[in-house]
């Protein structure tokens, strides 16, 4: 056991030796057990938070800027693992320029002096390769899963693509009443004289046609056939606006080579065939051919302008089965023409000014975006 004074003299002698007392050598010695510092992620190293976010925002992009949280997560793994693999690649770099340049063969060639230094340091350029594999690992895994996910919206897209829409339902038929830009009444022979198309000679009575605008009924008229071989008589009574209306109309069957039949009767003013009469409210009296009328199709009288603005309103239907990706892309290319178009007109400007505009807005938007969500 130790006496006293041993102890004593063991006391002051140990308060000869604490170690450092002044800030720098306490700043010197904290370094002692410091060999290379790579077992600490390289995100605390001051300065790697800016190169993070850039890495990250990068490898977004990677994704088609698919900015939720398994692409977030990702990102982030690959971005570490990034400055990692750059760090000790960076200290093995240092490592050995720092000792061929301190080498003590200053005589020697530079390729052996840097031989050299390999063979000297080959312990702790091994311990680099440790974590150097360790960093290739995560990087490999974390865009492995970034691929993935990158593959995943490509299938999406392609499946959007080639998505077929459901069967079209059929138009409702055009009102024609409202092609021209005078008030007609619409009167067509293949649909009044469908039910009479096996029929035999007689008499048949045929559908009322009743005609209402905003303020209610103003024209019926009852029709009445009259058929004998291939030719009918059809008879129209009513009234138009309060006024008593009567009409005979003739016209004649003709059987298609398909075995279906198409009426049409013959403009007593212009002598053309025609399915379809039509009576004019302004000029009013009897049914007629648009010919005999001189009827303007209101299409024609608007302005070009408002041709884009009324082709742009159908919106894009879904590609139709049988259809070419090419066709659908030309069709959809060119209603999007139409409305870059409207808008320039509407805003009196040229198309390309605003296409770069609209450009321009998007990549900003992206980029807001890119920076809100990863801070």
């Amino acid at each position: 056991m130790a006496s006293a004074a041993k102890i004593a003299a063991n006391r002051a002698n140990a308060q000869k030796s604490t170690g450092p007392r002044t800030a720098a050598g306490k700043a010197r010695a904290r370094h002692n057990a410091y060999q290379h510092g790579l077992s600490i992620p390289a995100t605390f190293e001051p300065g790697a938070a800016d190169h993070l976010d850039h890495l990250i925002i990068e490898l977004a992009r990677f994704t088609d800027d698919e900015l939720d949280d398994a692409v977030q997560d990702a990102a982030v793994l690959a971005a570490e693992a990034q400055l990692d693999l750059d760090r000790v690649r960076r200290a093995k770099v240092d490592l050995v320029n720092q000792a061929t340049r301190f080498s003590r063969d200053k005589d020697c060639p530079v390729g052996e002096r840097v031989a050299l230094a390999f063979a000297t340091h080959a312990k702790t350029l091994a311990a680099f390769d440790r974590y150097e594999r360790r960093a290739l690992s995560r990087r490999r895994r974390a865009m492995r899963i970034l691929s993935q996910l990158g593959k995943a919206r490509l299938q999406e897209r392609l499946a959007e693509r080639n998505r077929v829409g459901p069967p079209r339902p059929k138009q409702p038929p055009k009102n024609r009443n409202e092609l021209f830009t005078w008030r007609t009444l619409a009167l067509d022979l293949n649909s009044l004289l469908k039910p009479l198309a096996r029929s035999g000679s007689g008499s048949y009575p045929l559908s009322t046609s009743t005609w209402k605008n905003n303020n209610g009924e103003f024209a019926q008229i009852q029709f009445r056939a009259r058929l004998t071989d291939d030719e009918v008589v059809i008879t129209a009574k009513g009234h138009v606006e309060g006024n008593e209306f009567g009409q005979e109309i003739a016209a004649s069957r003709r059987r298609t080579k398909v075995g279906g039949v198409v009426w049409s009767s013959r403009c007593p003013e212009t002598g053309k065939n025609v399915w379809l009469l039509y009576y004019c409210i302004p000029r009013g009296q009897r049914f007629r051919s648009r010919h005999a009328l001189g009827l303007v199709y209101r299409s024609s009288t608007i302005t070009q302008m408002d041709r884009y603005v009324e082709r742009f309103r159908r919106s894009p239907p879904p590609r139709p089965k049988y259809m070419h990706h090419r066709t659908y892309e030309r069709l959809i290319t060119q209603l999007a023409n139409q409305k870059l178009r409207s808008n320039a007109a509407r805003l009196k400007c040229s198309p390309a000014d605003l296409l770069k505009q609209a450009e321009a807005n998007i990549a900003a938007e992206r980029e807001r975006k890119l920076q809100s969500h990863f801070g």
